[in-house]
């Protein structure tokens, strides 16, 4: 069926371009009120991306498994479109369009849309799915500007430990709509504020799920109350996507990961197997580079094993000595102290802890990736071995505390200067979390206080603002790399870079082949009016002032 309607569609768009050059259709668009405008095609050209080449909702740009929430909007159709070509067509319902986007070309394409119409969007005000109407383009840009405006890629973990938000439909009906994990969630600007207890209700996971298959075909009923029997995960995908809410026709088969296979009875059935599925899952770890080299840091005394595939001690156990040089102490059985280095570094999005060096305890050198920390022991991986490391410390903050899952999510930040003079900044969901890991009211800060210090606002800072340092020496950046260096009788041209350090605040390194100039500096604080908080490394008393207009 769906092939038919590709020609029909095909057909239909290449006859009606062709009437366009024999008739006066020009009345015809004009009375349709079809206007040629870029936010159609803009539009178009974004919600294919959310489709593979055969008209299927691709999971990993979907996590929620809803147009409005993944996409942005719905339209509600009927719509009228035109091509490029001057041919109109009428599109009654989102799979009519996708077969127009599979089917475009660089030579025929959607760039035309009929004014006023409606569309769904998310109402964050009022949690709910509102209708809206479009009635020229610059509303339409206007509405993609505002969904779009940011960089809303997520770049989430892969660990499915679902949380749901609940919802309402146009018509003032709740429905829940279910992220992977919390990052996904918060990433299209939601809080823990607004997850819902009420997970309880059917719902699919797009692409499926990793401990079951369903044994289709299986049947479903739509909030339109509309049977419909899908053959595939991808067709349940599809016929989900802009659905608010759903059932299963129970009863049905599912096969688990170990091959057995399941009859699920009714929603109770199904509801225990998505329980015994979540719990398959770990909570992944997500200290960054700053946090884990304080745990390695402070903590003495650590006790380290490596276990093979099978989990299987390799009858070895170390003590580690972690310290601010870089330097990395190990003692050991037979009873010797063997040095070598450590590093902390990131790649494809993963923390990794790099040794080398080490002549006697061999085994733990290479690069070994995080894998998970709870409590006071952090795993790292390193193909098919482990290493885990048990921390001997009891101040350093690694998991939040139980007592505090209640309170309400209001976010705060605390700062404090570790052994080595780094600035570190730790955030917490509430106040409680933090006074339950020790710090007291006196460590707690606003998180907005140093929000600016991250490359990008400190670029146009640099860009914008010449430095003049103790009211001498004057440093203008140019966006070629390049810095010119005035004062003290000489003018020279040197190079900056400018990069994320390790305890999460940007670090510009200046390098200048002429004069004393080699320097890094260290940011602290950006939200001084006119001036910088700006640690030198080679002259830490270095002062800063901005020369902005």
């Amino acid at each position: 069926m769906m092939k038919n309607f590709k020609i029909f569609l095909l057909s239909f768009a290449l006859i009606a371009g062709f009437l366009t050059s024999c008739s006066n259709e020009d009345s015809v668009v004009e009375e349709q009120n079809i206007n040629e405008t870029e936010a159609i095609t803009q539009s178009l050209n974004r919600l294919a991306q959310q489709f593979d080449n055969d008209g299927n909702v691709v999971a990993t740009s979907n996590p929620a498994g809803n147009i409005v929430f993944d996409f942005g909007f719905d339209f509600i159709y009927p719509l009228n479109l035109s091509f490029n070509n001057g041919a109109t067509v009428a599109v009654n319902n989102l799979d009519e369009l996708i077969e127009i986007l599979i089917n475009s070309t660089d030579n025929l394409y959607v760039n035309g849309i009929e004014f006023p119409f409606e569309v769904e969007i998310y109402d964050e005000d009022s949690d709910a799915i509102v209708v809206i109407s479009i009635n020229n383009e610059e509303e339409f840009l206007d509405l993609i500007e505002d969904l779009w405006d940011d960089d809303d890629s997520c770049e989430c973990y892969e660990v499915y430990d679902p949380v749901c938000i609940e919802i309402q439909d146009p018509n003032g009906n709740s429905f829940v709509i279910t992220y992977p994990n919390e990052c996904y969630a918060l990433c299209d600007g939601f809080t823990p504020n607004d997850f819902s207890n009420n997970c309880e209700e059917d719902y699919n996971n797009p692409g499926g799920f990793e401990c079951f298959e369903f044994n289709f075909p299986i049947s479903i009923v739509t909030d339109a109350d509309v049977t419909i029997v899908v053959n595939s995960q991808n067709e349940l995908d599809n016929a989900l996507y802009n659905t608010y809410s759903f059932d299963f026709v129970y009863p049905f088969q599912i096969t688990t990961d170990d091959g057995d296979i399941e009859t699920i009875e009714d929603a109770e059935d199904f509801y225990e197997e998505l329980e015994d599925c979540f719990d398959d899952y770990e909570e992944p770890c997500l200290l960054d580079i700053a946090s884990l080299e304080v745990l390695l840091q402070e903590c003495d005394n650590m006790e380290a094993e490596i276990y093979n595939a099978n989990g299987d001690n390799l009858e070895n156990e170390y003590y580690l000595a972690f310290d601010g040089n870089g330097e990395l102490i190990v003692n050991g059985e037979p009873t010797v102290v063997d040095s070598g280095s450590w590093s902390i570094s990131t790649t494809n999005e993963n923390t990794i802890l790099t040794i080398n060096g080490l002549l006697t305890f061999t085994d733990l050198n290479g690069s070994w990736e995080l894998s998970e920390c709870e409590e006071l022991e952090l795993e790292f991986t390193n193909g098919n071995q482990s290493l885990e490391i048990d921390l001997d410390c009891e101040d350093i903050i690694v998991e939040p505390c139980d007592e505090c899952d209640d309170e309400e999510y209001d976010p705060v930040c605390v700062e404090f200067t570790d052994s080595n003079g780094n600035i570190i900044r730790l955030p917490f969901n509430n106040e409680c979390e933090a006074l339950c890991e020790g710090f007291t009211s006196e460590d707690i800060i606003d998180c907005e206080e140093n929000s600016d210090c991250t490359i990008d606002p400190v670029l146009v800072i640099l860009l914008e603002c010449p430095w003049t340092v103790n009211n001498s020496i004057t440093y203008e950046f140019d966006d070629n790399g390049e810095v010119t260096i005035s004062g003290s009788g000489l003018t020279t041209v040197g190079s900056w870079t400018i990069f994320m350090g390790n305890n999460g605040y940007p670090v510009v390194n200046i390098e200048a082949n002429i004069g004393n100039f080699n320097d890094e500096w260290h940011f602290v604080d950006c939200n001084l009016i006119n001036s910088l908080q700006v640690n030198s490394a080679t002259n830490p008393a270095s002062q800063i002032a901005l020369d902005c207009e």
